[in-house]
């Protein structure tokens, strides 16, 4: 040990330290420990799994190679030499051995004394006639019957009595009724497997049994003709699969809802395969991928499977490819099941891998330039050959296009074989229009119908789905000058000692994502100043070229120009794409000079004075300008702004007033430079003295019209000094006229001018001159600019319609517009008023006023009506309107319509058609008459209230060239059929393109009763219990009745014939039913024999035309049980019993039965399913049992003669039940008084025995029988000589309680008293009597006792010998045996281990 001691460690204390490694070690064998623990449980609920022996050499082997293992790793403190190892191992062995070693060992005799107290208190042994569970020990209370203990000199003894026999319960096997059967996958559904490391569960349908104990399989591998792989799966392995496949089958449910028959996991199936099934059904769902994959077809299309009681569903996991045959199963008992061979019955299961795509490394989302216009990818698909996969493209405008690639294939090597292929699919994909595209692959099936559904997969996927290749377009940006120059002008002026502000500009539509772009310029200055060399223009004389960055959330940049010269773009780029560059690229800076003014003055001088200034500037620089001057007079400057449109004006500065004027032109402004100075500022000083004007006021030239009337009106606008003098001249085509108006004193009066003669009589156009003006100075001025015409007219515009083809009849289509030509005379522009009509002539809204330029002008007609022009207005004078051509009639074409024919059917009062009803299949047909111009376009809605189904609805179209047209009826499903006629097209109105809501009018709407052909069957397929000679009618209350579903139309006939399967005696009856449902009622049949009877329906008919339907023998036929009447007969014809007993009694008929009795004048009903009645009597009286019945109540038997006279125990106390010590000296005597309760006379016994001692064995002394005692009290009396060492022997007299058969086994078992063992410490010697037997007369109700004494020399237990174990402890005095309640069978008492009772006293 020492040398061990020194050695260094197997592992490096460089990389474990000596307690991490002992602690790891330590580690391994405690989890090792409790794998073992939690397989010795598991073993406890598999009643057929691995056998013990197995799991017992499994742990020995684990555990020998575990400690035999740890001393070679040298750790410390753990390494043991050899001999400690094997007795290590012994040691482990044997703790195996407990767990898992094939023996029987009993618990109860080991538990403590309280214990198997307190749990006696929860245990009941059966079922009484007060209809509760009670126990036999708390019915008898044989404490309370046996009590008492008379004690001389007694010394403290302890007895203790073992276990003399003991039966443990096992549970029984269950074996199947009938042979079982095992179906593999028996919907022929396609399974895969996703990958290597993943699994499917395939279903095996159980027929007749609920689990299988050993499956047998075969997997052939695909595309290969190998020899097949043999896959054995024991029960404990079908059982971790049958969880495994119901945790996964919880985690769809979760996700998918319930539809599936996997979904169930029943009671039954939870108590058969484990605890850990059942609490793991809602598990946490994880990755299905990574775990256990169920294919398409039954994960999420869910299957239609339905299951009958006797079936059941099991799952194996399959881990690889291939082609599974179900070999060989085995129920639970051991027994082999039947399998399918048959070509149709065998299924076999197809296990693939499952199909597989994703994008190739060449589609990677990302932004994309529009210029490329596509791009090519790739996408990769691995499954069985043929493959189908979906895809679909959804651009910006949300317009989806889907796309279907069908028959993909590999290598054709592989086509004949069901083996995975991979396959590399090309694809363009159009990115020409700017926007985010999306492909998204949907769904690849293989060839064996295996469906990976992407969209479904990555439903809840979080992020970028994998399946999706998303794809921005950028749009192309161009960019230009923006602003360069103003108006016309197509270069920026640079002003002196400013700076221009140049912009560049993106386009509109440019795309924000591929900002910010960068813009590149360059600087050429002006080819001038690069020659010249001067010094002030050596900073002109360089080029230079920058780039400036527009931001993305704007359009464009601007920089500003300090320099002449040319300024050019040069290209634009954003972060992906370039852009072009738009007219205009370049822009031309100047430099603008100031403005500059010359003014020259000249006088006007008009009537021998001046009258005013001229001023003549000349004026530099670019236009418009405007000139600043200011004019001074009496003291106050007034200042005046002049327009000059070009560069040379002429000023005139004629005042109104008279006076000296001084004028100054300060300032000057051109279009780039505001109020320069003009250089001098030029001043001139005039005396002035202004001449008489005059003038029309109206601005410009005065026109005025004259329609009626031979005079005109004008204003005049005179100024001097008044009064005036005019001279007006008045000049027609003809001649002229002069007229003077003399004394006008107010500077705008009103003159009146007639009109020439001829004029006024034909009209035309009359000009008016002013010839001259005179003021009150008496100058006379002549004028020459002022004028006004006058146009006269004789001639009013007219207005009317014009008719091209002579008619004033217009037709139009409903929602289009009618052209109504104009004709016009007259100037324009014309003012028109018209209205609309109705046929009845009756104005319809306001009349209508519409502006017209042209004389050929059109109104537009949108409504039907006769429309009516009212009045017309040239530009002059109002117009008449042409009477013979003021009103066009607006018509609209007839849009066609379509009704049913008369002969389809007779019309309601709602409208519609009714047409007769037809049978199913029959071929039927409606006419349809139609109006309008054909060819014709007909739409109609189909509505049909489907039997058994949700409404269904439908639109149709077809065409017609005929004005009559027919309709093919739909007979295929009965049910209520619509045809409504919603929309009709012609030539003139198209069908259109949505469905309207219908025609309003009668005759468009067609009804329609398809009757289906009539069926008759059972309602349910189970048979029906009836008694023996009751009548084929209804039983009240009786819901298992037969009843035949009759589909049609009443009322029905049915021809019935019912046979007696045993005797083959068959009877027909004629029926007439009048509703849907009826319950079988011959009353002329009378049920005369026990057995199967059998109903069929023979033939059947309703009131409608239809022939009827085939409906299935088997839901044609019923089967009824005629069972005999109920009876109840007792096992046992005595009629007294006593308290506590068990009465059986057996049940004829079939079950359930119904029992009815009376306990002393109350009543009592009890329902019970088994043929054996037994009933613990626990009350005191008369039990009479009435009546029974069964099937369902109906079978009543009255009852008679079972009569049960229920007596008391009898009782008996020793020293009236008290505990009395009595001290005797030697010749003294004892008198024992024995208190007998019951009816006399009594029988009881009683021994006397010795007290054991550590020498002797017990030792009865006496046995007596006591008979035919009368009286309720009895005494005996004791004087015996003592021969112990103590000077007061003690005798003890005690009752203690035991049934009767278990006294009889007893003393068939032990015939002699020296066959009792004794356990004992005594200080002296005792002798006990004890009462043994009391009953009543005639040994009616006998109550024994017996008294066990054990000794260490324990003698061999004889056969047979199956006395439970009893205690005596007589300080307190008191008893508890655990005994076999003698009443229950002997199959139910050797399920339970004991059965406690107990009597204190």
């Amino acid at each position: 040990m020492a040398a061990q001691a020194r050695a260094s460690p197997l592992i490096s204390e460089l990389y474990l330290d000596v307690p991490t490694q002992r602690l790891l070690v330590i580690s391994v064998l405690g989890a090792t420990q409790a794998m073992k623990i939690m397989a010795f449980v598991a073993s406890l609920a598999d009643s057929d799994g691995t056998m013990p022996y197995q799991l017992l050499l499994k742990w020995c082997l684990i555990d020998a190679f575990s400690l035999w293992l740890i001393p070679l790793l040298r750790i410390p403190r753990l390494s043991f030499d050899s001999r400690a190892r094997t007795a290590q191992i012994i040691l482990f062995c044997t703790f195996n051995w407990v767990l898992f070693g094939n023996y029987t060992f009993s618990l109860g005799r080991f538990l403590p004394f309280p214990v198997r107290s307190l749990l006696s208190l929860f245990e009941y042994d059966q079922i009484a006639i007060s209809q509760r569970r009670v126990k036999i020990q708390d019915v008898v209370d044989y404490g309370s019957h046996l009590l008492g203990q008379h004690t001389v000199r007694l010394s403290p003894i302890r007895f203790d009595i073992s276990v003399i026999l003991g039966i443990s319960p096992r549970r029984a096997d269950r074996w199947p009724l009938k042979y079982s059967k095992a179906r593999l996958n028996p919907e022929n559904l396609p399974f895969c497997i996703a990958s290597p490391t993943a699994g499917v569960f395939i279903p095996i349908l159980l027929n007749n049994t609920k689990t299988l104990s050993f499956v047998s399989y075969s997997v052939s591998a695909l595309g290969d003709q190998g020899p097949k792989a043999v896959v054995n799966v024991t029960s404990r392995e079908l059982k971790k699969m049958q969880t495994s496949a119901l945790n996964m089958i919880a985690d769809q449910l979760q996700n998918h809802g319930p539809t599936s028959p996997f979904e169930t996991i029943t009671e039954e199936e939870d108590d058969i395969w484990g605890s850990d099934a059942g609490s793991k059904k809602v598990a946490t769902r994880k990755d299905a991928q990574s775990q256990l994959i169920l294919p398409s077809t039954t994960s999420f299309r869910r299957s239609q499977l339905n299951l009958e009681k006797t079936q059941h569903l099991v799952y194996i996991k399959v881990t690889r490819p291939g082609l599974l045959h179900l070999e060989r199963a085995l129920d639970p008992s051991g027994a082999e099941i039947k399998l399918p061979r048959r070509p149709g019955e065998a299924f076999e299961a197809t296990v693939v891998e499952c199909p597989t795509t994703e994008w190739g490394d060449d589609a990677r989302p990302g932004k994309v330039c529009v210029n490329a216009g596509t791009k090519d990818v790739s996408i990769n698909v691995r499954g069985t050959a043929p493959m189908t996969l979906k895809w679909h493209h959804k651009d910006r405008s949300a317009k989806v296009d889907s796309f279907v690639v069908e028959g993909i294939k590999g290598s054709t090597e592989a086509d004949s074989f069901a083996v995975a292929q991979d396959v590399r699919i090309p694809l363009t994909l159009r990115l020409d229009t700017p926007g985010m595209h999306t492909y998204a692959l949907d769904s690849l099936t293989d060839g064996s119908g295996n469906t990976l559904d992407l969209v479904q997969k990555f439903k809840d996927f979080k992020g970028e789905k994998p399946n999706v290749r998303v794809f921005d377009v950028l749009g192309q940006s161009s960019i230009s000058f923006l602003g360069c120059g103003k108006g016309q002008d197509t270069v920026a002026r640079l002003l002196h000692g400013k700076q221009v502000e140049l912009a560049v500009m993106l386009n509109e539509h440019r795309d924000v994502q591929d900002g910010p772009w960068v813009a590149t310029v360059r600087y050429d200055p002006p080819a001038g100043l690069i020659e010249s060399g001067g010094k002030a223009s050596k900073s002109l004389v360089q080029g230079w070229t920058k780039e400036y960055t527009i931001p993305s959330d704007k359009r464009a940049v601007s920089f500003n120009a300090s320099k002449p010269g040319e300024y050019t773009i040069l290209k634009v780029s954003g972060q992906l794409c370039p852009g072009e560059v738009l007219s205009p690229e370049t822009c031309r800076v100047v430099e603008q000079p100031k403005p500059a003014a010359e003014i020259e003055f000249k006088s006007i001088h008009e009537c021998a004075s001046d009258t005013g200034v001229t001023a003549i500037a000349t004026l530099h620089g670019s236009p418009p300008f405007k000139l600043h001057y200011t004019a001074e007079y009496d003291g106050r400057v007034t200042s005046f702004t002049k327009d000059v449109q070009g560069h040379r004006a002429s000023i005139e500065l004629k005042p109104s007033s008279r006076g000296k004027y001084t004028y100054t032109f300060s300032h000057v402004s051109d279009a780039y430079y505001k109020k320069e100075v003009i250089a001098g500022s030029p001043t001139t000083t005039r005396e002035v003295r202004p001449l008489a004007e005059a003038s029309f006021r109206s601005r410009g030239e005065a026109s005025v019209s004259n329609c009626e009337g031979s005079e005109v009106e004008f204003e005049l606008n005179l100024t001097g000094a008044p009064p005036f003098n005019v001279e007006v001249q008045l000049i027609g085509p003809s001649g002229s006229d002069l007229k003077t108006f003399t004394g006008l004193r107010d500077h705008h009066p009103k003159i009146k001018i007639p009109i020439l003669k001829d004029l006024d009589r034909t009209g035309g156009v009359m000009e008016v001159d002013l010839v001259s003006v005179e003021d009150s100075t008496g100058c006379k001025r002549a004028l020459s600019v002022s004028r006004a015409v006058v146009n006269v007219h004789r001639v009013k515009p007219t207005v009317k319609f014009y008719y091209p083809e002579g008619n004033q009849d217009v037709l139009k289509l409903q929602g289009e517009t009618a052209i109504l030509p104009l004709r016009l005379t007259g100037d324009g522009p014309w003012s028109i008023t018209y209205g609309r009509n109705e046929s009845s002539n009756v104005r319809v809204g306001r009349p209508l006023v519409k502006r017209i330029n042209s004389a050929n002008e059109k109104i537009e007609a949108m409504q039907q009506g006769v429309y009516e022009l009212l009045s017309v207005s040239d530009k002059h004078c109002p117009g008449v309107v042409v009477p013979e051509a003021a009103i066009y009639d607006v018509k609209n074409v007839q849009k066609p319509i379509g009704v049913f024919s008369a002969n389809a059917g007779e019309m309601t009062t709602s409208g519609a058609i009714l047409r007769p009803p037809v049978c199913v299949g029959v071929s039927d047909y409606a006419d349809i008459d139609l109006e309008g111009r054909a060819p014709f376009q007909v739409r109609y809605r189909y509505n049909a209230q489907l039997r058994g189904r949700e409404r269904v609805e439908d639109h149709e179209t077809f065409n017609s060239i005929q004005k009559t047209s027919r309709l093919q009826l739909r007979t295929a499903e009965p049910g209520f059929h619509e045809y409504h006629l919603v929309d009709v097209g012609d030539t003139a109105y198209p069908l259109p393109a949505r469905t309207s809501q219908g025609f309003r009018h009668s005759g468009t709407l067609l009804q329609q009763e398809v009757l289906s052909r009539p069926t008759v069957h059972f309602k349910t397929a189970r048979s029906s219990p009836y008694c023996l000679h009751q009548n084929l009618v209804p039983r009240p209350g009786h819901n298992d009745d037969p009843v035949v579903v009759l589909n049609g139309k009443a009322p029905f006939r049915l021809s019935l014939s019912i046979k007696n399967l045993a005797t083959s005696e068959t009877t027909t009856a004629v029926v007439d039913v009048l509703t849907s449902e009826w319950k079988v009622d011959v009353p002329t049949h009378k049920l005369q024999t026990v057995g199967p009877h059998l109903i069929t329906i023979d033939s059947f008919e309703d009131s409608s035309p239809c022939s009827p339907d085939v409906v299935d023998f088997d839901r044609r036929s019923f089967k009824i049980d005629v069972a005999e009447t109920a009876a109840i007969v007792p096992f046992d014809r005595r009629t007294d019993w006593c308290l506590g007993d068990t009465a059986d009694f057996q049940l004829q008929g079939s079950a359930p039965w119904k029992i009815e009795y009376r306990i002393n004048s109350t009543k009592y009903d009890e329902t019970v399913r088994k043929p054996k009645y037994s009933r613990a009597l626990d009350k005191v009286g008369i039990m009479e049992v009435t009546g029974v019945s069964h099937q369902q109540a109906s079978c009543k038997s009255e009852v008679s003669d079972v009569r049960l006279d229920i007596h008391p125990i009898p009782s008996a106390r020793v020293s009236h039940g008290d505990n009395v010590i009595e001290d005797l000296r030697e010749g003294d005597q004892a008198e024992i008084v024995f208190s007998l309760i019951g009816t006399p006379p009594f029988t009881f016994t009683y021994q006397r025995a010795s007290l054991p001692t550590s020498k002797a064995a017990p030792e009865v002394m006496e046995t007596h029988t006591v008979s035919g005692v009368m009286a309720h009290e009895y005494s005996i009396f004791s004087a015996l000589e003592g021969k112990s060492t103590r000077p007061f022997p003690s005798i003890i007299f005690s009752l203690l309680v035991q049934l009767p058969d278990v006294m009889e086994r007893w003393r068939a078992t032990n015939p002699s008293p020296s066959g009792l063992n004794m356990i004992d410490r005594p200080t002296n010697r005792t002798y006990y009597p004890f009462l043994t037997q009391a009953h009543g007369p005639s040994h009616m109700c006998p109550m024994h006792s017996v008294a066990t004494l054990a000794e260490p020399k324990a003698e061999p237990r004889s056969a047979g010998n199956d006395l439970p174990q009893k205690h005596l402890i007589p300080q307190p005095p008191r008893s508890f045996q655990y005994v076999s309640s003698p009443h229950h069978p002997p199959a139910l008492r050797r399920q339970h281990r004991y059965q406690p009772t107990h009597s204190i006293r």
